[in-house]
């Protein structure tokens, strides 16, 4: 009801403003209007439009109260906005212009309107917090998109952000850590802490497994080769996942490679633990040893289309740039299985 009034009123203010300044029009066409009468009919213009803009900022904040929108500080700057455009419109549009202001925002408010999906799930962190890491993915997550938002750390897209880091439950452990490294600089406390705790998540389960299977070990037993390859296979996670940086990363590589040698000696037939072996080498920039262990594991029979990869990979580092060609022209046969290296098929092949 309210509302409608509003609109009845500023309808009146409009017909009163045109019809002054019509009226001045005419007097002045006629026969020349007195200095006074114009200095009247221009401050009851201006006095009429400061009127409509008022009437607009009381229609919107009374359309935006039914929309139960919260009047924040942004919101006030916005009616004052609104009213400053109100005024203007007054001014230089005499009797149409604060009311076709006030009709385009009721319309604006009331109207039909393409309700869109909402691209984001808004998530409970109680349900994170509580579960342990995941390596699953989900495809409408978007690992770009996630940087580009956690990218913009303006106060007020401090709860995106937060919304955003959520999403990471949905993706691979290396690229969540990434997503939240960047997190970690961010403004918001809020933000910063869930970003830091969950990154701690991780590299706790991790030590967690590698005390565990230190203990295992020490015990000794029949597994012992397995056992040491799962302790290489933990060491190098902590420097692949990038929990571990500079010296610490080092030395983890280093404790992967004492652990993945000794599982090789113990079992010289498992191929797994020369691939991991062969990871763990190329993470330490050993191009040749790496290159030697790929090529024990697929002797072994460990599937050289995941090997081929690698292997070209370390004749790349050593610059023999003939072999990675001949090596990679094994995968440019079965494009839809290596989509993910498409452009380096295309540029070697």
């Amino acid at each position: 009801m309210r509302k409608m009034l509003l609109l009845a009123l500023l309808t009146s203010i409009g017909l009163l403003d045109g019809a002054s300044v019509g009226a001045l029009i005419v007097r002045d066409a006629a026969n020349g209007a007195p200095a006074t009468m114009v200095l009247g009919v221009l401050a009851l213009h201006v006095g009429l439009a400061a009127a409509g803009a008022a009437g607009v900022v009381g229609l919107a904040t009374e359309l935006a109260s039914q929309k139960e929108v919260e009047l924040t500080p942004l919101d006030r700057r916005a009616a004052f906005a609104i009213g400053a455009l109100g005024l203007a419109f007054g001014v230089f549009l005499p009797g149409l212009g604060a009311l076709g202001l006030a009709i385009a925002i009721y319309l604006g408010f009331t109207g039909r309107r393409i309700v869109r999906v909402r691209a984001w799930d808004y998530l409970d962190p109680a349900e994170i917090v509580d579960r342990a890491p995941r390596m699953t993915t989900h495809r409408n997550v978007v690992v770009s998109e996630l940087f580009a938002t956690l990218s913009d750390r303006s106060p007020e897209n401090a709860e995106h952000r937060f919304q955003t880091l959520l999403l990471t439950r949905f993706l691979p452990p290396r690229q969540a850590i990434r997503v939240m490294k960047l997190a970690l600089k961010d403004p918001s406390d809020e933000v910063r802490l869930f970003a830091f705790s969950r990154i701690e998540r991780f590299r706790s389960s991790i030590e967690s497994n590698i005390k565990s299977l230190e203990q295992a070990r020490i015990a000794g037993g029949d597994d012992a080769a397995r056992v040491l390859l799962r302790l290489a296979e933990n060491h190098w996670e902590l420097a692949f996942l990038g929990l571990a940086e500079g010296a610490m990363r080092k030395h983890a590589l280093t404790e992967a490679k004492a652990h993945a040698k000794e599982a090789a000696a113990l079992a010289p037939e498992v191929a797994p633990t020369h691939f991991m072996l062969g990871r763990i080498l190329m993470a330490l920039a050993e191009y040749v040893l790496a290159s030697a262990s790929f090529t024990r594991a697929v002797n072994l029979g460990y599937p050289r289309k995941r090997v081929v990869v690698y292997l070209a990979e370390c004749a790349f580092r050593r610059r023999e740039y003939d072999v990675v060609s001949s090596m990679l022209r094994e995968l440019a046969h079965k494009p839809e299985e290596n989509q993910y290296i498409a452009p380096v098929l295309d540029l070697w092949t």
